[in-house]
């Protein structure tokens, strides 16, 4: 057994070589080898199999057969139970007067073992490698797949590029590519989802037909569906909700996590304290023409075009009516005496219930807020 594991382990991070689909014989027939030119072929009565491998060759006995070291083997040997013939996609067995043989190059696996089957591939230019009983069960067409688990990736139709190791791992996946599933029932939902990052017990294990979606932990996107880029991180996280471009950070399935985010708005929430430790750097803009309008990215603007002439119109575009938006507004030309700093709002908002604010002394400045609705005066 230590052998076999041995060579399990070697053949799995080695890796497994493309080349010919190679249709093994399944039931008593056990069998681990790797770049073999090999026949195999069963008698017409059922009684044995005989079989040629050239070296070099590593194997034990396992159950009832036995291959030895040796250079070239011919042997035959008899088996009780029925042997097992992978017949395109369909299992059948062979019954007495059946007789079945393949040749080919074989690349590698590791076969038939006490009712499992621990490695396979299949082959052409993109082989799919699986690991496990009853994974890629149902493939056609799909590509460059890797699987290793207990009904991972079952369902698997022409879905390609997908990594999925788990205890029914994308149980039900057919068509989608790109995804990442980890885990016990890891994306178990999922049929036609597509560059979804899953990792831990049933992480992911609500997304259907959702995309872009990145779930790190236990239980995370279990209520996912059809909901796209999403990422729930941390035992839990995000279990209950059912958006998209949210972002989850916790520990809880709590619907108000430490770190709450929405991407489509580009907009975090702390549900907490936050403290700093470091020097807190802030963006400043500086404006040096009679006309701006606040940017996304504006905190601290340094309007020094007053030196020149007169601020005629800083806008407050409406897009920047968000709730808890601060900006500070200086005039560092140090002129706005002379030439004022005219602030005014793009749609029907006010400033402190006026519809314009003008700083008119040299060296003024102002801190606004917006409560979503309306900007006011801090100082």
């Amino acid at each position: 057994m230590k052998k076999l594991i041995s060579i399990f382990a070697a053949l799995i991070f080695v890796g497994i070589s493309y080349g010919q689909t190679y249709e093994k014989i399944y039931g008593d027939l056990k069998l681990i080898y790797g770049g073999q030119d090999i026949t195999i072929s069963q008698d017409a009565t059922d009684s044995y199999l005989t079989s040629t491998i050239t070296a070099p060759w590593e194997i034990t006995t396992i159950g009832s057969l036995t291959f030895s070291d040796a250079t070239v083997q011919t042997t035959a040997f008899t088996g009780t139970s029925s042997y097992w013939q992978r017949a395109a996609t369909t299992l059948s067995p062979l019954t007495a007067g059946d007789n079945v043989s393949t040749t080919g190059y074989v690349n590698g696996g590791v076969y038939y073992i006490d009712g499992n089957i621990f490695a396979d591939y299949s082959g052409g230019a993109n082989p799919n490698l699986y690991v496990g009983y009853n994974n890629l069960t149902a493939l056609t067409s799909g590509n460059r797949n890797t699987v290793y688990g207990h009904n991972a990736a079952a369902a698997i139709t022409s879905a390609s590029q997908n990594f999925i190791m788990g205890y029914n791992a994308g149980l039900i996946h057919t068509t989608g590519h790109y995804n990442v599933f980890v885990g016990y029932d890891s994306g178990k939902s999922s049929t036609t989802s597509e560059k979804n990052t899953c990792f831990g017990y049933n992480s992911g294990g609500g997304i259907s037909t959702g995309k872009y979606n990145t779930c790190i932990g236990f239980s995370t996107g279990n209520n996912l569906g059809a909901q796209e880029g999403n990422v729930h991180l941390g035992y839990l996280a995000g279990s209950n909700s059912a958006g998209s471009n949210l972002l989850f950070i916790d520990n809880s399935n709590t619907a108000t996590p430490l770190i709450y985010g929405d991407f489509s708005t580009d907009h975090i929430t702390i549900n907490g304290s936050l403290e700093v430790t470091e020097a807190n750097f802030r963006n400043v803009t500086t404006v040096n023409a009679a006309t701006y309008d606040l940017l996304t990215t504006d905190y601290i603007l340094h309007v020094t075009y007053t030196a020149t002439g007169a601020v005629t119109s800083l806008t407050l575009p409406t897009a920047q009516v968000v709730d808890g938006r601060i900006i500070i507004i200086k005039d560092a030309g140090n002129n706005a005496g002379t030439n004022n700093i005219t602030i005014d709002t793009e749609g029907g908002q006010t400033i402190d219930g006026s519809a314009t604010l003008v700083l008119n002394g040299n060296g003024d400045s102002v801190m606004l807020y917006c409560n979503s609705s309306n900007w006011f005066i801090l100082y």
